[in-house]
């Protein structure tokens, strides 16, 4: 059938177009004209979350282009309006509000754009274009199979990303050594899929291959194998750097710089997560917060190898600067980093003050947020224990050291956390410290016995403790 006079369709393959300009393109051309979408967690703040309050697209429109995430320059108008299949003159129009558009076409953009639809003022579901694919398949009766043209990509790396909460929530019961077969194995599953996948479905596996590989990081630090651990992370920044996903290569930065610590690699450990706090343009506030709380992890470290007043005061002002940004509670529920809470950061701040070689400094924060313990975080409740013990043996209280530390050994049996017991050993280094040989004794032995029955020892039983 013939299109009317007045009709403009889309200049590749004359589909029904965005826009009613001459340079037009259906929705699918467009997705193919532009170079990736933002995060969608970066809608959630700065100018574009105020944007959107303002409900006006013009606002939105230009608070996109001169997103830093596009470079020190903002994006040319000329740009959008190709990725949106619209001229310059309208998107001009549109950012001087002499323009408006109507549900259809405002949906359509938040489409390409991979704007929250929670975050919408219209219903982007009922509102986007369907998206053009493969007939549908007909059976032998005359009936057809709607199914057989739906989009596989979003679910498929929505379900995998799915099973990843998953394996954080049992990572936090159990520990890590039953995960780490079946994560790689998932991870080997995403990473064929993304090799033979083009377009929208090759980035979305891309940035859950990564993840994958970011928690296979985590799950080989808290097992032990701290290169190895290494070797993941560095495998998840080179994807989130292809990936062009600013938020999740800092993280993997300050994950890199937290294994680095674990293997006493303190200057590396300050390299990292100094390195990660260069760009902090488009994270969530709470990412900043939990790359500041690293920050001030490194800077202890170092502060108790050199004794420098600028390290303590580095440490302490990053701790200061995370608490603060930790209590802002206007948080996306996808936020890499959001565990980030004021209480977290409080626990987090102890333990360095233990580091500092201030441990009447983290006693009372450390009883209180052990007492308001949720109990879905079984590991880290026993590496606070652990915490705790070394702060009773660091203010020379050796029978609540020694009982506190009993309740870390007991989690440690489920868990077989490595970065739980090297926390303990630190229990003997500050007995050690303060003379209480009789305590250092008792718990050397109450360390070496349950190492030999522990289902996954990080020291062998019969090991010298350098404090014993």
């Amino acid at each position: 059938m013939a299109s009317s006079p007045g009709f403009r369709g889309c200049v590749r393959c004359r589909r029904p177009a965005v826009g009613t300009d001459a340079r037009s393109l259906c929705v699918d051309c467009a997705h193919a004209s532009y170079a990736s979408r933002l995060p969608a967690a970066q809608w959630w703040t700065g100018e574009l979350r105020d944007a959107l309050r303002s409900r006006d697209i013009g606002s939105i429109l230009a608070a996109y282009r001169h997103h830093p995430a596009h470079g020190h320059r903002p994006l040319p108008q000329s740009e959008l309006a190709r990725w949106l299949g619209i001229s310059q003159p309208r998107l001009c129009r549109l950012e001087n509000h002499r323009a408006q558009l109507d549900d259809t076409v405002l949906a359509t953009i938040a489409h390409i754009l991979g704007i929250p639809e929670e975050l919408l003022w219209f219903d982007l579901q009922s509102k986007t274009p369907p998206a053009q694919g493969i007939a549908p398949v007909r059976l032998p009766s005359g009936q057809t199979v709607p199914a057989s043209n739906a989009a596989t990509e979003d679910p498929l790396a929505e379900t995998h990303l799915a099973t990843l909460t998953h394996y954080a929530n049992l990572d936090m019961l159990a520990g890590p050594h039953d995960l780490l077969d079946v994560v790689e194995s998932q991870f080997a599953t995403i990473d064929s899929a993304m090799r033979t996948s083009r377009g929208r479905r090759h980035e979305k596996l891309l940035y859950t291959s990564a993840r994958f590989a970011e928690f296979l990081g985590w799950l080989h630090q808290d097992a032990g194998n701290l290169n190895t651990a290494m070797r993941w992370s560095n495998e998840a920044q080179n994807r989130a750097e292809q990936s062009g996903d600013v938020q999740l290569r800092a993280y993997v930065l300050m994950r890199k710089s937290n294994i680095a610590a674990d293997s006493d690699n303190t200057t590396l450990a300050v390299d990292l997560v100094d390195e990660a706090l260069t760009r902090t343009v488009g994270l969530t506030v709470r990412q900043r917060s939990v790359l500041l709380r690293q920050k001030g992890h490194a800077y202890a470290q170092r502060t108790a190898i050199t004794g420098d007043r600028r390290d303590r005061r580095t440490c302490v002002d990053a701790l200061a600067e995370a608490a603060t940004l930790a209590s802002d509670d206007n948080t996306d529920p996808n936020d890499l980093a959001q565990y980030c809470s004021s209480g977290y950061i409080a626990m987090e701040a102890a333990h360095c003050w233990v580091q500092l070689g201030r441990p009447e400094k983290a006693l009372a924060t450390l009883e209180s947020g052990l007492a308001d313990w949720t109990p879905g975080n079984h590991r880290d409740l026993g590496m606070g224990f652990a915490r705790l013990a070394t702060a009773y043996a660091g203010v020379s209280q050796p029978d609540q050291a020694l009982d506190v530390a009993r309740h870390a050994l007991t989690i440690h049996s489920d868990t077989g956390s490595h970065r739980t017991i090297q926390q303990l050993k630190q229990v003997g280094v500050a007995l050690a410290a303060r003379g209480h040989r009789s305590h250092i004794l008792d718990f050397a032995a109450m360390l070496r016995a349950h190492m030999a029955t522990a289902q996954v020892a990080s020291v062998t039983h019969d090991e010298e403790f350098e404090w014993s």
